[in-house]
């Protein structure tokens, strides 16, 4: 079985900017062409809240999705450093369990994480080891306890297809410093290193989930391709790439951790898709040889980033 990595064949890694034509995303787009992927209607931090609250998806939150690269990290502080930023204070907004807020903390002297799902709080904290984050529950689109202009960046990751923009963008504004950047960032579709494994999963992501999956998906899968941010001269950054290195057991938790996969858990509590979706993994790499090893994923999502700097 060749685990050489599916997408490769079709484009540089991390060199390529026509992320789109990659990998998994031309088999997703014949999946979402038929009637069993459609999406449901759900944006907004009340609804975000509702589905979020439960301990089961935060803790699945907490130990499954990956962490941000030192690249993300260096392309945002670049692009800080280039307008008018002292460092002082960061706020990242829709901070889930904190995989995005405890980098800020070294390098900003106080940071701020607002999440409106109480349980994805509680584990943010509780998960901190950094004495300059405070963590709150509260909305996006309400920033009403941070002071006008006071804020040098604002970040949102994988999160801004979950907000009421025409109320989130004033807010930001507001709040923003002259000079002072908004950051909106996720990662788009998982490339898996084996072909198999890609058609596995995605049958079971668009086509099982398919019906569970929000409208805000959809913006994820296009990498915010429709949205534009608040301020003039907005960028666009797509040419970075992040990796990890999964068993199949902790893969599977981070499909777990999918908002389709709650709802769609909701309506059949006795559900066996994603076990036997495990089941075939773990025979698919139990039998690799090359590295990095039997049981062992590798895993990589394409990364955007809108990046945007209030006028001075």
């Amino acid at each position: 079985m060749s685990s050489a990595f599916t997408c490769k064949s079709r484009f540089l890694l991390r060199k390529l900017t026509a992320v789109p034509k990659s990998c998994l995303f031309q088999r997703f787009l014949r999946v979402t062409k038929s009637n069993k992927y459609r999406f449901s209607t759900m944006a907004g931090s009340d609804n975000y809240a509702k589905l979020f609250s439960s301990e089961k998806i935060a803790q699945a939150y907490a130990r499954f999705r990956p962490d941000y690269n030192a690249a993300v990290w260096d392309v945002i502080m670049d692009y800080c450093e280039k307008g008018t930023c002292h460092f002082e204070l960061a706020v990242d907004v829709g901070c889930g369990t904190g995989q995005s807020t405890l980098p800020l903390s070294e390098r900003f002297k106080q940071v701020i994480g607002i999440d409106v799902s109480e349980q994805q709080i509680k584990h943010a904290q509780s998960n901190s080891k950094a004495s300059n984050i405070s963590y709150r529950v509260g909305a996006a689109e309400d920033l009403s306890k941070i002071q006008d202009g006071s804020v040098d960046l604002i970040t949102c990751a994988q999160a801004l297809h979950w907000m009421d923009l025409e109320k989130f963008y004033p807010e930001v504004t507001r709040v923003s410093r002259p000079g002072g950047s908004l950051v909106a960032y996720g990662y788009g579709i998982w490339c898996l290193d084996v072909k198999e494994a890609e058609d596995i999963c995605m049958q079971f992501y668009g086509e099982t989930l398919g019906p569970y999956w929000g409208t805000g998906r959809k913006h994820v899968e296009e990498k915010y391709s429709q949205f534009a941010l608040p301020f003039p001269g907005w960028v666009r950054h797509e040419d970075i790439w992040q990796e990890k290195e999964f068993t199949v057991d902790d893969f599977c938790g981070y499909m777990s951790s999918w908002s389709a996969y709650h709802k769609y858990k909701e309506e059949h509590p006795e559900e066996t898709e994603l076990s036997a979706v495990c089941t075939k993994l773990k025979k698919l790499y139990s039998e690799r040889e090359d590295p990095p090893g039997p049981g062992v994923m590798t895993v990589k999502w394409p990364v955007f980033l809108l990046m945007g700097r209030k006028p001075e």
